[in-house]
């Protein structure tokens, strides 16, 4: 099985099958093994699979993930 890897960021290019991925994340940047098959690709987040990883990366700022999920959970608890 595959490690799934879950991260906020923005690709650098469009994702191709055969090529890498390249992911800027803060002042980092990723550089993914080959791309074997694109999931799902939207304008929130998209999910595809390398020869060594299944990746979801959300392309909205970390922070509006938190607040969002803080929200959620302030209306479970009214």
């Amino acid at each position: 099985m595959k490690r799934e890897v879950h991260i906020s960021g923005k690709l650098l290019y469009p994702l191709h099958v055969g090529n890498a991925a390249v992911i800027s994340r803060k002042s980092d940047v990723i550089r993914t093994s080959t791309v074997v098959s694109i999931r799902e690709e939207n304008e929130e987040y998209v999910c595809f699979e390398t020869k060594n990883s299944v990746y979801q990366v959300s392309m909205k700022p970390a922070a509006n993930a938190a607040r969002a999920v803080m929200m959620s959970f302030m209306k479970m608890c009214a």
